[in-house]
């Protein structure tokens, strides 16, 4: 595990703005993947409690880091969801609560990770404003979702937000498909729903590239938005493709669009039937 992270450079930004001096006292970590990301916050909690720590992460041989990853640490936490759908309720966020004010019983702080952020309800989320607007020194919050539109636009802006749906243990596998996705996006830029379609039929139910598919529409259309959000004089090069997805699409259109592909992601994860998504995301993108 610390191999792959050590070597991926966007990975290394993120473990560096948790550095001693400045570590985030709470965290959004947004991945399309969903469970296939699950170890990166266990990862971040090793760099923080680590007794060895060094530019590049953890030791992963300390007591700390050993205690993490055997999921035995008294001051990492994992709050219990319920039910089939695993739903964070606001019981729960109120123990955290209680507990975060608590001194960290062996290492420097106390970390909570929900690994399903985006089931935490919206009460939950609401009682979670009360310890977020002024934490306890101690206590470090770390949220892993898969559609981060579902989490509150104030829990949001109270936290530090990574999009680490680039790192996952099987993105080598359809680098391939590079060009199938080049044609989704020049289709879309088009606006021509046919030949979107007709490509996108070429995903025969496969869950992960369909995915890779998502993760790359979502990233060019961010980028576009925030191309739109900034002057044109203080813009640094850009390349043509964001360009025409700016040129192509209203800054509006960008934002529904970038919401409708968050919620495609939502129901992939919930198994809706495949065939019928891929109607749904057609449909809904033109």
């Amino acid at each position: 595990m610390f191999d792959r992270y050590a070597e991926n450079e966007r990975i290394q930004k993120i473990i560096r703005n948790f550095g001693e001096k400045s570590i985030p006292q709470s965290t959004i970590l947004y991945s399309l993947f969903g469970n296939e990301t699950e170890e990166f916050p266990k990862f971040l909690a090793q760099y923080i409690q680590c007794n060895n720590k060094n530019d590049a992460g953890p030791c992963l041989k300390c007591i700390n880091c050993k205690k993490i990853e055997n999921g035995t640490h008294p001051d990492v936490v994992y709050p219990k969801s319920s039910g089939a759908t695993k739903i964070y309720g606001i019981q729960t966020v109120r123990d955290i609560r209680l507990d975060s004010f608590i001194l960290p019983n062996e290492a420097k702080y106390k970390v909570y990770i929900f690994l399903d952020a985006q089931n935490l309800s919206t009460a939950a989320q609401n009682a979670l404003l009360k310890i977020l607007e002024e934490p306890p020194s101690k206590s470090i919050f770390l949220f892993l979702c898969n559609n981060l539109s579902l989490i509150l636009p104030t829990v949001r802006s109270r936290s530090q937000i990574y999009d680490i749906s680039f790192f996952n243990l099987h993105q080598k596998k359809h680098n391939n498909n590079d060009d199938l996705i080049k044609k989704l996006k020049k289709s879309l830029i088009c606006k021509d729903e046919y030949r979107f379609a007709t490509i996108t039929s070429e995903l025969n139910g496969d869950k992960f590239l369909f995915k890779k598919v998502i993760f790359e529409l979502i990233s060019a259309i961010r980028k576009s938005i925030e191309l739109k959000l900034v002057t044109t004089k203080n813009s640094p090069v850009i390349s043509a493709e964001l360009s025409d997805f700016s040129d192509a699409f209203a800054l509006l259109e960008l934002v529904n669009m970038a919401d409708t592909l968050n919620d495609v992601n939502y129901m992939l994860e919930k198994n809706v039937n495949f065939n019928l998504l891929l109607t749904y995301f057609v449909s809904s993108l033109f």
